[in-house]
């Protein structure tokens, strides 16, 4: 009787531990379980097939797979191999304006963004803070100081970091190399796509 009344005292702080259901903002679609999702709470989950994702994961992949993820608003996020994320927002209610928040930290990142017009969906990166629309955009890590950033669909609304760059509204089909120091290069796509694939292998960040 006494460890039945210790069961039931202890369960509701189970579940509090847990994330509810009802406060996942997306589901992981395609990984290989060499990928791990570190929660607000700090408790470390493997990433597996329709695992849930939060607001506070920080999300890590291995060597070998990238991790695809497919958010609540039907926009989906492809991080490459060897790549990090942070996911601080994602609020998508229809009655308001959006807010999505993310922060690249390293490697590869795809994003298919389903951000309606009014909406605010921002990408912290080492090299400024992006602010995306509706489209596809893609952005890889080619040395510690350099990325290669493709727009393929849509717009890019806005590009600005501390060196004073700043870059409004480019349109699809543009890739552009961008350094640390605001330096901006125009590139074709299929430097963006090799450095995708070499981004899969280890060891190849300089």
């Amino acid at each position: 009787m006494r460890f039945f009344l210790v069961c039931l005292l202890f369960v509701p702080l189970l579940a509090n531990a847990q994330p509810r259901l009802r406060d996942s903002i997306g589901q992981v679609i395609t990984t290989r379980n060499d990928a791990a999702l570190l929660g607000r709470n700090g408790l470390l989950r493997i990433a597996q097939r329709r695992a849930d994702v939060y607001v506070g994961d920080k999300i890590s992949t291995g060597p070998n797979i990238p991790l695809q993820m497919r958010m609540r608003d039907q926009s989906n996020i492809r991080i490459a191999c060897n790549s990090e994320l942070d996911i601080h927002e994602y609020s998508r209610d229809p009655d308001s304006r959006g807010l999505v928040s993310l922060a690249y930290i390293r490697g590869g990142l795809m994003i298919v963004s389903n951000a309606a017009e009014g909406d605010l969906f921002r990408l912290m990166t080492p090299i400024g803070e992006f602010e995306l629309g509706s489209g596809v955009f893609e952005i890889e890590q080619e040395t510690s100081a350099s990325y290669l950033v493709g727009i393929y669909r849509g717009t890019l609304r806005g590009l600005n970091n501390d060196n004073g760059l700043r870059l409004d509204n480019v349109s699809a089909e543009s890739f552009l190399r961008i350094s640390l120091n605001g330096n901006v290069e125009t590139v074709v796509q299929r430097d963006l796509v090799r450095l995708r694939e070499r981004n899969c292998s280890p060891d190849n960040i300089e």
